[in-house]
């Protein structure tokens, strides 16, 4: 995935400092060493620690390479005061990773007007959110969210340029991975079956697996659609899988007939003329 800064960008999980590290440390080495020297590491507010920040940026020194990070930050009593300070035209309207506006919502920089404890990198900044306050989230809004009926949101990160919109559409466009553990459980993680680990580690392989197969699905052979391309198993199973079918055999050939009634009929051809198309040699 590029970002700012064109580098890679790797999602982070979500436990303690030394688990991200071990993790981060296992990824990079598969990484080809061309594609090393450019990364950009996301994460939720579970990355936003000191000893984490600081590996990333000694580490980048010592090999010489160009790594930056965007993490999400805790929403802190300082982080609510530096918001009420920030003048009403220091805001700008957030966008989408497609450069789209998204409706009341805004985003600006805190640097300078917050005072980090020690140990933070000298070199990171803290960016607002400001969006209209759910009601899920009304519950856990402090007395200042509710009075301005906005939850508010903070970065830190270290991304290069000063296009506030851009940066915070970037960082939250790691979220999709939330999407990608959904599709897990819809394709069989959502229970083991067995009772012996050997059965069960079996199960997750094969889940892998359906995974890597729906990934390619939706990026080689359904990206004419819109819809379908983002569509969860339930559907494709629903729209596609499922479609009303015949096979007949004529002048020596095995034929499927579609019903011609099918809403997606045309989408199921297309899809079978790609697969066909990759599947034959060049």
């Amino acid at each position: 995935m590029r970002g700012p800064g064109r580098g890679n960008a790797l999602r982070l999980p979500d436990n303690t400092a030394d688990d991200h590290i071990t993790v981060l440390t296992e990824a990079i080495a598969q990484l080809p060493a061309r594609y090393r020297r450019r990364i950009i590491f996301r994460c939720d507010g579970a990355g936003a620690t000191k000893d984490l920040l600081k590996w990333i940026k000694t580490t980048a020194a010592q090999d010489g390479y160009t790594w930056h990070y965007s993490v999400g930050f805790d929403v802190t009593q300082p982080i609510r005061d530096a918001i009420a300070e920030v003048p009403q035209n220091a805001w700008s309207c957030a966008i989408t990773p497609e450069d789209k506006v998204r409706d009341r919502a805004y985003v600006a920089d805190l640097t300078g007007l917050l005072d980090l404890a020690d140990g933070w990198p000298d070199e990171m900044r803290v960016a607002a959110r400001l969006e209209p306050l759910h009601p899920k989230h009304r519950k856990n809004a402090s007395d200042l969210e509710k009075q301005r009926g906005q939850r508010f949101q903070a970065t830190a990160h270290d991304l290069p340029g000063h296009h506030h919109p851009r940066q915070d559409a970037f960082h939250r466009d790691h979220a999709d991975v939330e999407s990608v553990i959904k599709d897990g459980k819809n394709l069989g993680l959502r229970r083991l079956p067995f009772y012996a680990i050997a059965a069960n580690q079996a199960w997750c392989h094969a889940v892998a697996l359906a995974a890597y197969l729906l990934a390619w699905l939706r990026l080689l052979v359904l990206d004419h659609h819109p819809t379908l391309a983002t569509a969860a198993p339930t559907t494709l199973r629903r729209f596609l899988f499922q479609a009303p079918a015949r096979l007949v055999t004529r002048a020596r050939k095995r034929l499927i007939r579609l019903c011609t009634d099918h809403p997606h009929v045309i989408d199921l051809i297309t899809a079978w003329q790609k697969i066909r198309a990759l599947a034959t040699p060049t």
